[in-house]
């Protein structure tokens, strides 16, 4: 029987369990995670933290491994923290780990939710064998809480605040923006970052000016690059807001109970 390869470098191997998002993240969290996959052809909830086990050894606990502790020290240091109106948050980033993160989280949710997207092609990338930069936009946007009145939410009738989600990553549908091939949103808390990667084959004023439209729907976005240093100012979107803009995360909201009857 033919041995199954390594969904990052093709090498026929054991393969291991490769977390969708690392412990570190997620132990912050005070609930159980639950995250919609795709077992065959049926989609389910699953509680704890969610993983894909197609990844060798090799990768997993090399090149993978570094970066989710990259980004475990991004997360202790700013992406754990609510911004509220007002705030500015300075950021110190190495701009390359942080993108191959957002791939390789990317890449892995859309294997275990079956998606048809074209990430595969910057798995080189991801594990450092391939120095060169997707051609990619990156885009963040600090969400605030939505304020509400005390007694306005049942369930917590003391609150005065309902904060981002811990976590989203849903696809950005580009289908109608020439020159571009993906996009997907991932959110830590406050910290919502848009990637979309471009197609070289359009025109630059075609990439130009879709990207400007991506721009319009993203109030308070700030495109991220390769300086080191940032300061990126709390924008005035509100969690509410911020979903009403993603069409593809309501329909997931919507169909959080059907998902949730089919719980194992």
């Amino acid at each position: 029987m033919r041995r199954r390869v390594c969904a990052y470098c093709d090498v026929p191997c054991e393969l291991t369990n490769e977390h969708l998002l690392p412990d570190c993240i997620s132990k912050h969290w005070e609930n159980n995670i639950e995250t919609n996959v795709k077992a065959g052809s049926s989609e389910r909830i699953i509680t704890g933290d969610p993983e894909i086990g197609d990844v060798c050894g090799d990768c997993n606990h090399g090149p993978l491994s570094e970066l989710d502790a990259y980004v475990c020290r991004l997360y202790k240091e700013h992406f754990v923290h609510l911004v509220r109106p007002g705030d500015r948050v300075k950021l110190d980033l190495d701009f390359d780990p942080l993108l191959r993160w957002l791939l390789k989280t990317a890449y892995n949710t859309a294997r275990a939710r079956k998606w048809s997207t074209s990430l595969a092609q910057f798995r080189g990338y991801i594990i450092g064998r391939d120095a060169n930069r997707p051609p990619c936009r990156v885009l963040l946007q600090l969400v605030i809480p939505r304020k509400v009145k005390r007694g306005e939410i049942a369930d917590f009738p003391e609150a005065t605040e309902i904060p981002p989600e811990h976590h989203i990553l849903s696809l950005m549908d580009v289908s109608l923006l020439p020159g571009f091939t993906t996009g997907f949103l991932l959110t830590l808390n406050s910290y919502f970052f848009y990637v979309v990667l471009e197609d070289l084959r359009a025109f630059a004023k075609t990439r130009a000016r879709n990207y400007k439209a991506i721009l319009r729907q993203t109030r308070g976005g700030y495109e991220l690059g390769a300086k080191k240093h940032f300061t990126v100012y709390a924008s005035s979107v509100d969690m509410l807001e911020a979903g009403i803009q993603r069409e593809a995360r309501i329909r997931n909201v919507l169909r959080w109970n059907d998902w949730k009857a089919k719980k194992k």
